[in-house]
């Protein structure tokens, strides 16, 4: 699978998942896994209008760094930028 094919599962998923699931998508689809860097790479592509240092600091989630930020708090985080609100 290509970064292209990636990047339109993430932004149609994003329609009807939470943050934290389509992150987790990227397990699965990217090469090297869910890891900082590909949850940056990712997610600037796929949503544009998300400002970079909100995914930088995303990025501190506990599942791809030793951050202490919480499934809540990354969905918090990045929820705004996300075509739809999933009851938040």
């Amino acid at each position: 699978m290509n970064d292209d094919e990636i990047l339109e599962i993430i932004r149609r998923e994003s329609h009807i998942r939470p943050p934290r699931e389509v992150a987790g998508l990227l397990e699965g689809l990217a090469a090297g896994g869910l890891t900082q860097s590909s949850l940056v790479s990712y997610f600037t592509r796929a949503f544009p209008a998300m400002p970079l240092g909100v995914v930088l600091n995303a990025s501190g989630w506990r599942r791809v760094s030793r951050g202490g930020r919480s499934d809540d708090d990354f969905d918090a985080l990045l929820q705004p930028w996300f075509p739809r609100v999933h009851g938040m």
